[in-house]
Parts: C-alpha cells; structure tokens; sequence
C-alpha cells in the first residue's frame, strides 16, 4: 500500500511532485554510491526524533518510489548539484505543518 503524504501542507500540486522528482532524482545518484535504501537518506537529510515526522517521511519515500518505479529520466528541476537539490528538499520539507 502507498502511504500518504496527505499531511503535506501547501495548495501548489507543483511543490509537491518538485519534492518528489528531486528526492527520486537524488536517490539515483545515492543508491549508486551508498547502495542505501532511500529512508536512510531522507533520515540523513532531515534528521528528526519525532515520529509523525519519521512516518511522514516513510511515506514520501513509499510513494516516490512507487512513482518512480520504471522511469529512466526523472526531472532535476533546474538544480544541477546534490547541495541545491537537498536544500529545496528541506525547503519543501519545512512546509510541512507543524514540522
């Protein structure tokens, strides 16, 4: 089953697939090098002892991976380093209430 990423704050559907395109987008180049699972990243890029936040987060990475399952060209959303893209994902991330 997909989870949810309904608690995702913001009325922009845009916000929410940039944030999935880029983890997906980040995840590639991570799995090449660590061959970590893409919980362990999104954990070390928004680290949190909260456990909504954590669920959150699983989530995301459920559906993400789910939509990006088969793509072989996903989207960098005009931020060409590893650094831009993981501070949009934070930005992103920060929108969602009350996190």
């Amino acid at each position: 089953m997909i989870g949810s990423i309904g608690y995702f704050e913001g009325e922009d559907m845009d916000d929410k697939l940039m944030l999935i395109s880029l983890i997906a987008r980040l995840y590639t180049s991570y799995h090449k090098v660590k061959k970590g699972n893409m919980l362990d990243m999104m954990r070390a890029i928004c680290p949190s002892e909260e456990d909504q936040f954590n669920i959150f987060l699983s989530n995301l990475c459920d559906v993400t991976t789910e939509l990006m399952y088969g793509c072989t060209k996903i989207d960098n959303c005009g931020y060409n380093t590893s650094k831009e893209a993981i501070t949009k994902i934070k930005e992103l991330i920060s929108k969602w209430i009350p996190f």
